[in-house]
């Protein structure tokens, strides 16, 4: 697949779902062909409402499961990359069905 200056603008969404026409998804390429282009919910702002609805559903069934859990813990964690920016990272773990399970937050 060849990259030019304007594919490399798209950004790895819009890159996404080049692929994906490029795969051979024709419903997807008719969707992107055929539809008004205020209709085909490929913008930045339909991109972070999509984002913001799965962040949400993740959320949920996270906290979902560890409200269920018989024990549960909430882990942090700090650490400074190589810029000197300081990330602080959030885990919980939890006991689900007889297994253990950790997800960073």
């Amino acid at each position: 697949m060849e990259q030019n200056e304007e594919n490399l603008k798209d950004g790895v969404f819009r890159g996404l779902l080049r692929f994906r026409v490029e795969s051979g998804d024709h419903v997807l390429e008719a969707h992107l062909k055929n539809t008004s282009s205020r209709a085909t919910y490929v913008s930045k702002s339909t991109q972070n409402e999509l984002l913001a609805c799965c962040k949400e559903e993740v959320q949920e069934e996270l906290i979902r499961r560890v409200s269920k859990a018989s024990v549960w813990s909430l882990l942090f964690d700090e650490t400074t990359d190589v810029s000197g920016v300081e990330q602080l990272s959030l885990s919980f773990r939890y006991l689900h069905e007889n297994t253990i399970h950790e997800h960073f937050f």
